[in-house]
């Protein structure tokens, strides 16, 4: 039998656990934080951006003050981001 679009779409209705998984749609932002002394508060910060439930990737960048976050947003809002930062000790400036 040769394989068309036709018989892989019988085939998956058929069998559902060869469906490929949903892809999921993650977001990149950067946005500056204020109140940075130091790397061990980046650090802090990262670990906490990182612990959160829909937040895949968190790095900070010490030298220029600045956050790169990657965040699922059907999980994780930028205000629930911000409040993450806000109460590591530090201020978020995200986009509206």
């Amino acid at each position: 039998m040769k394989t068309t679009k036709k018989n892989k779409k019988k085939a998956l209705k058929q069998n559902p656990k060869k469906r490929k998984k949903e892809r999921v749609a993650y977001k990149k932002i950067t946005f500056p934080i204020i109140d940075m002394d130091c790397l061990t508060c980046a650090f802090a910060i990262e670990k906490d951006l990182l612990s959160a439930y829909g937040i895949k990737s968190a790095g900070i960048n010490f030298g220029l003050g600045k956050a790169t976050v990657e965040y699922e947003k059907k999980k994780i809002s930028l205000k629930e981001i911000e409040e993450i930062i806000k109460n590591s000790g530090y201020t978020a400036i995200l986009p509206i």
